[in-house]
Order: structure tokens, then C-alpha cells, then sequence
């Protein structure tokens, strides 16, 4: 799906060649992938880190995303 303002997210699915599943690749701001992640799979040390660099990012007014990805059954 292409991004537009209103989703303020990117998707696309494919077929992986190496394992033959089909995987969906997501980009988007930050709030947005964040806000989908899956409660069980987060590491806190890891968010700490991500929230630290986006925060440093924003002060020196960079814009920046974050990606994800879902194997889909």
C-alpha cells in the first residue's frame, strides 16, 4: 500500500526467496510502527535505545522512520 497522510505508513508484501514465506514489510513514522509492535516480541533495553535516538534525532530536526516486518500465514 502506498503511503499517504492519513495511514503515515508504507506496506509491502513478499514472497521471501530463501524460506518461500510471504513476509510484510512496513515503514512509517515512528509513533505509528510503534504503536502496532507486538507487546510480546519488545525488548525494553532496545526501546529505551530507539526512544533515546529518535529524541536525539528530533532536537536536531531530522525526520525519521521506522520499519518493521510480519511473517503472514
Amino acid at each position: 500500500m502506498e503511503f499517504n497522510s492519513d495511514r503515515k505508513r508504507m506496506s509491502i508484501l513478499l514472497k521471501d526467496p530463501k524460506d518461500g514465506k510471504i513476509k510484510l514489510y512496513i515503514k512509517g513514522a515512528d509513533s505509528i510502527i510503534k504503536d502496532r509492535l507486538d507487546p510480546k516480541q519488545i525488548d525494553e533495553g532496545m526501546m529505551t535505545d530507539v526512544d533515546t535516538f529518535l529524541h536525539k534525532a528530533s532536537l536536531k530536526g531530522l525526520r525519521t522512520l521506522l520499519m518493521g516486518m510480519k511473517v503472514v500465514d
